[in-house]
């Protein structure tokens, strides 16, 4: 059910995760629509933990007892990267 920039995680066959060990993960950045003008900048944060922002919509409850920490490689064996569509703007009368 997978496609490109969007991956699809069944979670039918969940695995522990090794600690010190290397994964990689490939997560979708749910659709919004944002204009950046030229020198604008984003920031992308990336938690371990449930927050009144990810909790809308969820089932799942929170517990103050799951505790976890988390590793983020980012160097040249492990490079890291924000892929982000970029939609032409249409001129006025034009379709894009």
């Amino acid at each position: 059910m997978s496609k490109p920039y969007r991956p699809f995680y069944d979670h039918d066959d969940p695995k522990p995760r090794v600690p010190g060990e290397i994964y990689k993960f490939e997560i979708e950045v749910h659709p919004a629509a944002h204009r950046f003008e030229a020198g604008n900048r984003i920031r992308l944060e990336i938690v371990n933990g449930d927050s009144q922002m990810t909790d809308r919509g969820w089932t799942h409850s929170y517990h103050p007892s799951k505790l976890g920490a988390d590793t983020i490689f980012h160097d040249a064996g492990h490079p890291s990267r924000l892929l982000l569509p970029i939609i032409p703007v249409a001129k006025k009368g034009n379709p894009p």
